[in-house]
């Protein structure tokens, strides 16, 4: 439906600058932080999809100026991509942001899946943690990264470290999902299966625990405007469930 009724309508350019020039009229609309909330008001009475596109890539492209905005106005206005992106930062300082005056604006909907995806995380890491705490690291023994020392005492030191960085995460003030992220999955020099004497550098090391995440903590990954970068942090986040609403 959505897809006829931008056909039906004059072809649009979307810019980098988050405008929309029309092919028919010269009329441009530039979207800041001091209008963008209007011009969804607007929007929604004119049904403007186009307009609720740009929007959409505006709060997402900068949602790291004003993550609790970006993320209100894309639950209030029912906007995918922003509403994902800024999730990413709010769920990274929760505590935070959940004491803001703003906060109390975004539907229960919204908030029950922001605490709902953050509890996921702090107790799948504790999962995580007690699967390590019973030695149950058996994957590890599959992969060839014996270096000089035996395969079994490597594996033994690999299982140490793991459960050694998760308790130290654990224990430790660090409440960023971002943070803890970085601390697990610390990047190796080496390449995989490459050979290692130090069962820190192991490659197999954040192979493991990056399984382990995906299964018991969820899904976490950059944000959008920074995936281009080398060095780059990692989020966990929601999305937009229009069907719930």
């Amino acid at each position: 439906l959505q897809s006829q009724q931008l056909n039906q309508r004059s072809h649009l350019q979307l810019r980098s600058d988050s405008t929309i020039t029309t092919t028919k009229t010269t009329n441009k609309l530039v979207l800041n932080w001091s209008n963008i909330e209007q011009e969804l008001i607007l929007a929604e009475k004119g049904k403007t999809i186009e307009a609720f596109l740009v929007a959409d890539s505006f709060l997402a492209e900068r949602c790291k100026d004003d993550p609790l905005k970006s993320f209100r106005l894309s639950d209030k206005y029912n906007l995918p991509k922003s509403y994902k992106e800024s999730s990413k930062l709010i769920l990274d300082n929760l505590n935070v942001y959940r004491r803001k005056d703003e906060f109390k604006f975004l539907s229960e909907q919204a908030k029950s899946a922001l605490y709902e995806r953050r509890w996921e995380f702090d107790q799948g890491l504790k999962e995580i943690y007690s699967f390590v705490k019973r030695g149950k690291c058996g994957s590890l023994r599959h992969h060839n990264c014996g270096g000089i020392v035996s395969r079994f005492q490597h594996h033994e030191l690999v299982g140490r470290e793991i459960k050694n960085r998760i308790s130290a995460v654990l224990v430790s003030q660090i409440t960023a999902p971002s943070k803890i992220l970085a601390a697990l999955l610390r990047n190796p020099k080496q390449p995989k299966h490459q050979q290692s004497n130090s069962a820190s550098m192991c490659a197999g090391i954040n192979e493991w625990i990056e399984k382990k995440l995906l299964k018991h903590c969820g899904k976490f990954e950059p944000l959008e405007c920074e995936r281009i970068r080398i060095i780059r942090d990692f989020y966990i986040y929601i999305e937009l469930d229009l069907l719930a609403k």
